[in-house]
């Protein structure tokens, strides 16, 4: 099974289609959202050591604009079809969301090759129950955890500055600045003077367990660089012990990743940034991306190298950015000039990302220009271009990261795009790289006049997912990457020929249809050859093969629910290219031949999802002759031929009595005078009673299907079958 890209979305979804200028991608499903008031969280994330990429956003259940809980928390497939369903409610009365300094986040973790989630979240409470439990406030601000269940798993005292997540020894960890006391002290000139001390905590999301405590004091700065590791940064905020000297020999503490202790420093907090870092393995060194922005920086000496962001190749080399609204430049890791693209100054559009991969198949990066009034614009570095829309934007983060979303399957060579309209977030909407897939029918010599179906691969069969009416016989499906298959519409094309359901490139039966692989790229077209069958009359042919087809359960006990009609074909045994009639059998899985000669034939069923596993062989001894009980079992393990009851038998007719077919009209012969007509179907409905004079009957209204004919004139009485097509 494909390892999917996920979605945190909420509500309903569904589908629309709206065509990409550029016409490579399409519009899929969409989530609708009221206005941007309930979006709470959204973004792109991909766990350390996953090629998984996922989008989350985070909605009010409620469409009020006051209501603050519960907040409902779906996860959803690239398609927009729900994974799964998250519920958040605030564990204590009088309570609210915080929606900065961390607010909301879903944390993703690959711990031991298992995604683990949690729902970290920051409210403020005013319940005294509640509030008592942890401090002697009156209030205050928490943390809370719940797991992928919507459990929870623990909270712990905080305050407006917030959370942290990071990933430390393939686990995902917490850091937290509670508040710890009050200090007073006097300045000298200006009094007496109170303030909030902090301290920092880091705990580990899974356990809850505290894993580092900071000193009285000591607050969470971020993961800053030093001495070629990644290491957690503590400052003293301590503002009235600082004035009076305590921890003047340590502003700076810091802290291995496992919570152990580092080292202290009494350098400027500039000196130790806090941030992203990247190795630049071809020159053996650090950079560092800012922690709000996309300044990248070299280490340790912090001069800065590049404005616009970093991301690494398909090569595992890491490509730097600058750009303006007019000029994207990517350097390479020695800082050498990869690439250069110089776009036209329109006054509206501006670079607003740069990265690798995501969209194209053939390992090129992407510049991604928006206007602020509407207008998207995706080129390759070659500056060839991918999308003009003017209609829609990329949805970015709303946490400071800068990250646009574009998605992909690791398996896929082509992304996903998660978009917008431009001002209100009316809808997010999942999107779909599209390619031409050319397809030529040909019915003998001559071009196919039939539609042609795509055909995708469901559980049971295929599914149809398009039409597509030829023009000469030729057209193309507009359609993504994906396996396929294509079936022609059969339909009269004249009299006496009729062109038949086929699949590519030309068989009958579903088991032996032709897969597609499709990447979106150009290809040659398909080539479908359509079969026909000749429908005109042997001269004195009167012959008939008639069945049944039972379906049965897995226990091999009949059952007796209505039926789908099935296609089956008459094809002469030694060649089956050769096809000397076809039928479809009615609710009751009866069916018929008729009108056969004498011959050797094979009786074809087509089910999709079941493979033929024996054959009915039946041969006609003369034009007259009838074979009855050519039966077909559908098991669980296919289709079973099924005819040991079936005898050969001469046509029996009534002296002086036949029955002449003749397109919505029955000719009866032999018989005269007043005749009393009644048909009857399968199911012993009587579907017409009347009288005649004429010796003809109209059937003009009757569906297609078998039937019986009942005449009476006088004492002679007959009953025929007849097929109505």
């Amino acid at each position: 099974m494909k390892n999917k890209v996920q979605l945190l979305l909420l509500t309903m979804f569904f589908a629309v289609s709206c065509p990409f200028y550029a016409a490579q991608y399409n519009e899929g499903s969409k989530v609708p959202s009221t206005n941007s008031n309930d979006l709470l969280s959204y973004g792109m994330f991909s766990p350390e050591n996953s090629e998984d990429v996922f989008f989350q956003l985070m909605q009010k259940y409620s469409l009020d604009p006051e209501a603050s809980e519960p907040i409902y928390l779906n996860l959803y497939n690239p398609d927009l079809s729900l994974i799964k369903s998250m519920e958040l409610s605030l564990p204590a009365p009088n309570s609210q969301l915080n929606y900065w300094a961390g607010g909301l986040n879903l944390v993703n973790s690959m711990e031991q090759d298992t995604l683990k989630q949690y729902l970290v979240y920051k409210y403020s409470s005013y319940d005294s129950a509640f509030v008592s439990q942890f401090t002697d406030e009156d209030w205050s601000v928490f943390i809370g955890v719940l797991d992928e269940n919507g459990d929870s798993l623990f909270t712990v005292l905080s305050n407006y500055h917030g959370f942290e997540t990071f990933e430390a020894e393939g686990k995902a960890k917490l850091a937290v600045n509670t508040l710890w006391s009050k200090d007073t002290t006097y300045y000298e000139g200006g009094g007496w003077y109170t303030t909030y001390v902090y301290t920092g905590q880091v705990y580990d999301l899974s356990s809850g367990s505290l894993e580092l405590q900071m000193p009285h004091g000591i607050m969470y700065e971020g993961i800053t660089f030093d001495q070629g590791h990644r290491r957690i940064l503590g400052r003293n905020n301590n503002i009235a012990a600082a004035y009076e000297d305590i921890y003047k020999d340590h502003d700076l503490v810091l802290y291995n990743l496992d919570g152990s202790f580092y080292k202290t420093a009494v350098d400027s907090l500039t000196d130790y940034r806090t941030g992203e870092f990247y190795y630049l393995s071809s020159v053996e060194k650090y950079c560092m991306k800012e922690k709000y922005g996309n300044t990248i920086y070299s280490l340790p000496d912090y001069e800065e190298l590049a404005k616009g962001g970093i991301f690494y190749d398909s090569q595992g080399l890491a490509k730097l950015v600058d750009y303006n609204d007019t000029t994207v430049s990517i350097y390479n890791e020695d800082l050498s000039l990869h690439k250069s693209l110089t776009f036209e100054q329109d006054n509206m559009h501006s670079v607003v990302w740069v990265n690798m991969h995501d969209i194209v198949s053939d390992d090129k990066i992407e510049i991604v220009r928006e206007c602020p009034n509407g207008g998207l614009q995706i080129f390759t570095e070659d500056g060839d271009t991918i999308i003009d829309n003017w209609d829609l934007k990329l949805v970015d983060d709303s946490d400071f990261s800068g990250g646009k979303v574009v998605l992909r399957y690791p398996e896929e060579t082509y992304g996903r795009l998660i978009t917008t309209n431009m001002n209100d977030f009316d809808y997010f909407s999942s999107c779909y790289k599209v390619g031409n897939l050319p397809v030529i029918a040909q019915m003998a010599d001559a071009p196919g006049a039939d539609n042609i179906e795509l055909l995708g691969l469901g559980d049971e069969g295929f599914v149809v997912l398009d039409t597509l009416e030829l023009i000469e016989g030729q057209g193309a499906f507009v359609v993504g990457e994906g396996e396929y298959a294509l079936r022609s519409q059969g339909k009269a094309q004249s009299e006496t020929l009729h062109s038949l359901n086929t699949y590519f490139p030309g068989e009958l039966l579903w088991e032996n249809a032709g897969i597609v692989s499709f990447t979106t790229d150009e290809t040659d077209p398909l080539i479908i050859s359509i079969q026909t069958v000749d429908l005109t009359a042997s001269p004195g042919a009167g012959g008939q093969i008639s069945g049944t087809i039972r379906l049965l359960d897995d226990e091999a006990v009949l059952r007796s629910t209505a039926l789908p009609a099935y296609d089956l074909y008459l094809v002469v045994s030694s060649d089956h290219t050769q096809v000397k009639s076809f039928t479809t059998s009615d609710e009751q899985g009866v069916y018929l031949f008729d009108q056969l000669p004498a011959g050797s034939y094979d009786v074809l069923l087509n089910i999709e999802g079941k493979s033929m596993t024996s054959v009915n062989t039946v041969v006609l001894s003369s034009d007259a002759s009838i074979i009855e009980n050519v039966d077909y079992e559908i098991t669980e393990e296919g289709i079973v031929a099924a005819m040991q009851n079936s005898i050969e038998k001469p046509r029996q007719k009534a002296p002086g009595s036949y029955l002449i077919h003749q397109g919505n009209t029955l000719l009866i012969s032999g018989m005269e005078g007043t005749i009393q007509v009644r048909i009857i179907d399968l199911s012993g409905r009587v579907l017409l009673n009347t009288q005649t004079n004429r010796a003809q009957v109209d059937v003009t209204g009757l569906q297609n299907g078998i039937y019986l004919l009942e005449l009476q004139a006088g004492e002679q009485k007959q009953v025929l079958k007849f097929r109505k097509q």
